[in-house]
């Protein structure tokens, strides 16, 4: 099985914390999330990194497949958050990016290392979620 599979595991099952919490605190919780994947399954992220773009198109299909429904989960769950958000969807890309492109980076850093850039993984969520949202007009709870 692609190490995607686990990924949208680890994530999903923080999917109940990212509900109760309003749409500010909901982005810590989703970084603190995937922090703790990235902590416990470093090995396992790289290796679906490098599946991802690798040259087999059965696994790049079966990734990108759990990838998107990753995506479509977490659209889901910002709807819910948000209170019907403007386009949870394009959220939940931009998110998702932000994220695996942080993990990427992240990966020769260490935990510890990666723990101090939480904050900054926190600011450019927000930018992106609540920018938007102020952008829109969408009240955003505090």
């Amino acid at each position: 099985r692609p190490r995607a599979f686990r990924l949208r595991r680890w994530m999903g099952e923080g999917r109940r914390q990212l509900i109760q919490a309003g749409t500010a605190e909901a982005i810590p919780v989703l970084v603190r999330r995937f922090l703790d994947y990235l902590d416990h399954h470093e090995a396992e992220f790289r290796l679906l990194v490098q599946q991802r773009i690798g040259s087999h198109p059965v696994f790049r299909r079966r990734i990108h497949h759990e990838l998107s429904l990753a995506v479509t989960e977490l659209g889901e769950d910002i709807q819910l958050v948000g209170g019907g958000a403007a386009d949870a969807w394009l959220e939940a890309e931009a998110a998702a990016a932000i994220l695996l492109g942080f993990g990427i980076q992240s990966l020769d850093v260490g935990g510890v290392s990666r723990r101090r850039r939480e904050a900054r993984l926190v600011a450019q969520l927000e930018m992106v979620v609540l920018g938007a949202r102020r952008q829109l007009g969408v009240k955003i709870d505090k």
